[in-house]
């Protein structure tokens, strides 16, 4: 018993604060808090009259289809201009295909540069030999 009384004094103490105090801290931030909203409140109020909220909204609303739809014309042109651009380079593939091909109907003496034959001739095979005995 005499251990655990040691302990405890040696530890340093907290100082704890009263129940009145937190209910006093909780009080003054509430009235702190509608303070806020009421001061918010009155000075929405003192917008002028002439503002009408509802015209306000609605443009703003209006701005932002408007803008909605910009974006998606301006996605649609990007990609119309991504499908071209794809379309040249198909087109000129096919060019320099049929070009390929054309001088070798015209000319047919005229080496492929295939690396597979090349490899097949540098490399010396064996004859397979058979598993049967």
């Amino acid at each position: 018993m005499q251990a655990l009384k040691q302990k405890s004094a040696l530890r340093p103490r907290r100082r704890r604060r009263p129940p009145a105090a937190k209910h006093l801290q909780a009080v003054v931030l509430a009235l702190a808090w509608m303070a806020a909203g009421l001061g918010l409140i009155f000075g929405l109020s003192q917008l002028p009259s002439r503002l009408d909220t509802l015209l306000y909204f609605s443009t703003a609303l209006g701005n932002i289809s408007v803008g909605l739809v910009r974006l998606g014309l301006g996605i649609i042109q990007t990609l119309g201009a991504l499908v071209l651009i794809g379309l040249v380079v198909v087109s000129l593939v096919l060019i320099l295909g049929g070009l390929v091909r054309l001088v070798r109907i015209i000319n047919p003496d005229t080496p492929i540069s295939n690396p597979l034959k090349k490899v097949e001739k540098s490399i010396p095979t064996a004859p397979v030999k058979s598993w049967r005995i």
